[in-house]
């Protein structure tokens, strides 16, 4: 049987194919790499998932430079003032204190900055894991005072000293207003109606003694909630429990209800609760200041003003109340996090007879948020660019083109910050006069070789190369050399190298130095405040 034309033009095309294929299966081809192009991390995007596993944080750094939050300290406001540090108990709140877009913010947080601000020390936050923790944290020398709208009348009030009041207003009952819960939920006309729901009230709370002080007929059903939920935390558990209200403060039931229309306040309990800021009963001296500070700024336009932005204005409390925005709540501090812990992981900060110990990741956010508040566009007058500021000979030479972009930015930025800190990390040599040894002359000394068996501890290191990022190595050698000649500790920066930075701005002493002049106050408040704020971000991080 002969095909068709047709037919036969369509089987030798198919035949071709084959061969075709054949050929190409059977031909030899040289190795292929597959390559797998990087993930693209917008920055904008808010909500991303981190995978903290990708990149292992080392905890020797982070343990090196918040070592001193571990340790205890009594003493008044003399004992503050000469430590250089206020110490501030607190809680993650959606009013009073937590952590957006890597910056500390919070009603309390900023009083507790001004106060600081006030007596000329460094600010150090620090959260205790529950509310009924921080009179013992307190009681233990952990902090120096407690600043976190806590009632005059919380149990173990007894044990410390209060302030005079710097919030007022009443406690409050919130029931669900939407949803399952909602439907079978009494009417609460009074408070004799309290008996027909169960109250969730924290067994700390001072609501508990005046909820038991009300006489309900029939009697209360309490119900205790864990000391590690804050009041808008309550508020959510009520949502889906069959008839049960929460007791919290009005000004925190009026914010939440502010992004949520799921609740609503019921009935406000007579009388308004007095909250203070608790010291140890010996600190006669700081509570005097505390008092005074309150005297002075309650009740002023710009206390006013503050109140509102964390409490009633509805735009600036959205960080606050949304829990995917706060680090405390999810454990992010910036949108650039996965750009800081890869770069961190690829940069080790090392020096003589150190261990490799990588650049932690908490570092670079803290940094970038000091220079440029996280404004990858961020340009300076005096040439630094982008998210770390760096100049562009300074981004080139550590691998950077483009400091305006984010990734580039933070990589070259963990470089430089690693090779300046191991650029310090050697003990600094001793200055002796010039009759005492014979070497090099140095402005009527002569260095003594350093000790290759020694090296500066981890933190200074760090510390030094943050002062270096910001004024320059050039002046921080200056500063040491200073430190050596003024009996200071050249190998240490708190208390010593900072000291003789500072005299960096005297022309007694900056005419003598290679270096000169430098605006040193600036850079050691650069210090402080990246310090503080590296120590609160692993404090939230690591309380995940």
């Amino acid at each position: 049987m002969s095909l068709g034309p047709t037919l036969r033009t369509v089987f030798a095309a198919f035949l071709g194919l084959v061969i075709v294929v054949a050929a190409l299966l059977l031909w030899p081809r040289p190795a292929v790499v597959a390559l797998v192009p990087e993930p693209i991390i917008d920055p904008r995007i808010e909500a991303q998932d981190v995978d903290a596993g990708a990149f292992a944080v080392d905890e020797r750094f982070a343990a090196a430079l918040t070592g001193h939050r571990g340790h205890v300290y009594f003493g008044d406001l003399d004992d503050v003032r000469s430590r250089g540090v206020l110490r501030v108990l607190s809680r993650n709140s959606a009013s009073g204190y937590f952590l957006y877009r890597g910056v500390e913010r919070g009603f309390d947080f900023e009083v507790a900055q001004q106060f600081a601000d006030g007596l000329g020390v460094r600010l150090e936050m620090v959260v205790a894991p529950t509310r009924r923790d921080l009179i013992p944290w307190l009681l233990e020398g952990r902090g120096d005072l407690v600043i976190a709208g806590m009632s005059v009348q919380s149990p173990r009030a007894d044990r410390v000293r209060f302030s005079i009041p710097y919030q007022q207003g009443p406690w409050v009952v919130v029931v669900p207003r939407s949803g399952p819960a909602a439907l079978d939920m009494p009417k609460l006309s009074s408070t004799d109606d309290l008996g027909t729901v169960a109250l969730l009230v924290r067994p700390s709370s001072s609501a508990l003694a005046r909820l038991r002080a009300l006489g309900v007929p029939g009697g209360l059903t309490l119900v205790a909630a864990l000391e590690t939920l804050e009041s808008e935390d309550l508020l959510d558990e009520i949502r889906l429990k069959h008839k049960t209200a929460a007791v919290v403060e009005e000004r925190v039931a009026r914010l939440e209800l502010l992004h949520r229309s799921d609740l609503q306040i019921a009935l406000t309990l007579e009388g308004d609760d007095d909250a203070g800021m608790a010291l140890r009963k010996e600190d006669t001296a700081l509570a005097a200041a505390v008092d005074a500070f309150i005297a002075a700024h309650k009740g002023t336009p710009d206390w006013i003003a503050l109140y509102r932005r964390y409490h009633e204005d509805r735009r600036t409390t959205a960080a606050g109340a949304d829990d995917r925005r706060r680090a405390d709540k999810e454990g992010r501090l910036t949108p650039y996090d996965e750009i800081f812990r890869s770069a961190a992981a690829h940069v080790d900060v090392k020096g003589p007879g150190a261990d490799d110990v990588p650049l932690d990741w908490r570092l670079l956010a803290a940094v970038a948020v000091q220079e440029s508040q996280l404004d990858p566009q961020a340009e300076s007058g005096f040439g630094p660019l982008g998210l770390m500021q760096l100049l562009p000979s300074t981004a080139t030479e550590n691998g950077c083109d483009d400091p305006l972009e984010p990734a580039c930015a933070v990589n070259a930025a963990a470089r430089y910050l690693a090779r300046l800190a191991r650029q310090e990390s050697a003990p600094w040599r001793a200055l002796l006069p010039r009759s005492d040894v014979a070497g090099v002359v140095d402005a009527g000394f002569v260095r003594v070789p350093a000790d290759p068996t020694r090296s500066v501890a981890l933190q200074d290191r760090v510390r030094f190369a943050l002062a270096s990022y910001n004024v320059g190595a050039g002046h921080v050698d200056d500063a040491r050399d200073l430190a050596a000649q003024e009996g200071l500790n050249p190998d240490r920066w708190f208390g010593h190298v900072e000291q003789a930075l500072l005299l960096l701005e005297k022309p007694r002493y900056y005419t003598t130095t290679q270096h000169g002049y430098a605006r040193a106050s600036e850079t050691v408040a650069y210090v402080s405040e990246i310090q503080s704020r590296f120590d609160a971000y692993v404090a939230l991080t690591d309380r995940r």
